[in-house]
């Protein structure tokens, strides 16, 4: 089994076929990240299983703090956004730091 694993090539077309030109026919794509927006094309451009791990231009970012005033608070600025995007599943990352000091919010 020929496994190609790439990453990183930030909507840059020319150099996912450079790559599928020189490594030529696989059986499987990983791609390690940040593919902004380029995965129709990679699955396209090979014909094969393709698995994606999202990098950090991968996810969608929302201003909605900077726009709310007064005192905000995480458990609020949850509900606006699966209110907002009710397609998506939310995921909540906290440092260690902060989840020992929670309770202290």
């Amino acid at each position: 089994m020929k496994i190609l694993i790439i990453s990183d090539t930030h909507g840059r077309r020319s150099s996912i076929v450079k790559v599928a030109e020189k490594v030529g026919e696989v059986d499987m794509v990983i791609h390690l990240g940040d593919i902004a927006g380029d995965l129709d094309y990679v699955e396209e451009v090979f014909d094969c299983e393709i698995h994606m791990i999202a990098g950090n231009n991968d996810f969608m970012f929302s201003d909605l703090e900077l726009r709310r005033t007064g005192t905000t608070y995480t458990a609020d600025t949850l509900q606006i956004l699966t209110r907002e995007h009710p397609e998506c599943e939310w995921y909540f990352i906290l440092g260690a730091d902060s989840f020992f000091q929670l309770e202290q919010w």
